[in-house]
């Protein structure tokens, strides 16, 4: 089996890693190969670094990233993936529950030629599906990754190995040998915001694979509602959209569209702060768009066209629509390594 290198992000501070990090390390128990588990440390004002450390003490394979003081612009993502000895590199937040057999079920996939396996995700509350097969789509001069085709739509009798064409930061699988050929993630562009994305799309300009595994599944604790209330984040958000598509769309037609509906939208002062803010990297834009020029076999267009083709062809009335049960969390006790 192939060396896996699982890099959790620290992202919620000490109450999230006491209560999740157990789940990844039972489930990583159970995976028959080589195995690490690096943990990397943001600079949280609390006890994080002093509970992992307790867990550390009974997991050899459990090993704690800080960040040095030149590395603090970089993401966690980064910083685990530049000390990752796996083959393949599993990115996780710390505020994510895994099955108890859920590097056991990736196992079996891991070994076939693959960029990134994405998972099958639930909302931590509720139990319902809120990850599956990722369409990507264009709309009002920008790329939209939120689409999903939920496990309900698919045929049972078809596996559980479906083409996606995005991907969940927050728990996905992705090929270390790519990875490092694409240079890794663009925390100078999108360090905030569409990191994952901007990697998985450059991926599947250069002809790769985004597979969905209907069967491996993750539970995530999150509260978006409270981000749409930060006026920077906001501006972030748009900021970010505006270099993804300076950055990687070479389509006269999409480009074209982008720069209208930008136009239209430009009354709006979140907008023209982002769009500043966005000019100011202008240079590293043009240096990293020379790059992905070398490299780029598929367009934007047929990338697009294959998406929506995917869509189509499981959403036809052919298909059955399963009956929707929410799969809730299994509540099997852990001791918690102290």
């Amino acid at each position: 089996m192939k060396n896996l290198s699982i890099i959790v992000s620290n992202i919620s501070g000490e109450l999230s890693s006491e209560e999740f990090l157990p789940s990844i390390i039972d489930a990583c128990e159970r995976y028959k190969g080589k195995k690490e588990i690096l943990f990397v440390l943001q600079n949280h004002k609390d006890n994080t670094e002093k509970v992992v450390s307790q867990m550390a003490k009974h997991c050899s394979f459990l090993r704690i990233i800080k960040p040095r003081d030149f590395e603090h612009n970089l993401s966690p993502k980064t910083l685990g993936a530049k000390q990752a000895r796996g083959d393949v590199l599993f990115f996780v937040d710390d505020n994510v529950e895994l099955e108890p057999e859920f590097f056991e079920k990736a196992g079996k996939h891991l070994h076939k030629n693959f960029f990134i396996l994405s998972t099958c995700g639930y909302n931590y509350y509720s139990g319902k599906q809120q990850d599956g097969i990722k369409i990507l789509k264009w709309k009002k001069g920008n790329f939209r990754f939120s689409e999903n085709i939920l496990n309900r739509y698919l045929k049972k009798d078809r596996g559980d190995f479906w083409q996606s064409f995005a991907v969940q930061g927050a728990y996905s699988f992705v090929d270390a040998r790519r990875f490092r050929l694409l240079g890794g993630f663009d925390d100078a562009l999108f360090k905030d915001y569409l990191l994952e994305a901007d990697l998985a799309y450059r991926g599947l300009k250069r002809g790769w694979d985004i597979i969905y595994l209907s069967s491996i599944n993750a539970y995530h604790k999150t509260n978006v509602a409270r981000l749409k209330y930060s006026k920077k984040l906001k501006v972030t958000f748009k900021r970010n959209r505006y270099l993804f598509v300076w950055k990687n769309v070479r389509s006269f037609r999409l480009s074209l569209s982008h720069m209208v509906w930008n136009i239209l939208k430009m009354p709006d002062f979140h907008n023209w702060k982002a769009y500043f803010q966005a000019l100011s990297k202008l240079g590293i834009v043009s240096k990293r768009r020379k790059i992905e020029k070398k490299y780029c076999k598929v367009s934007d267009m047929k990338i697009l066209k294959k998406s929506k083709k995917q869509k189509e062809s499981l959403l036809k009335k052919s298909y059955t629509k399963r009956p929707f049960n929410p799969h809730y969390r299994k509540n099997y006790k852990r001791k918690l390594r102290r």
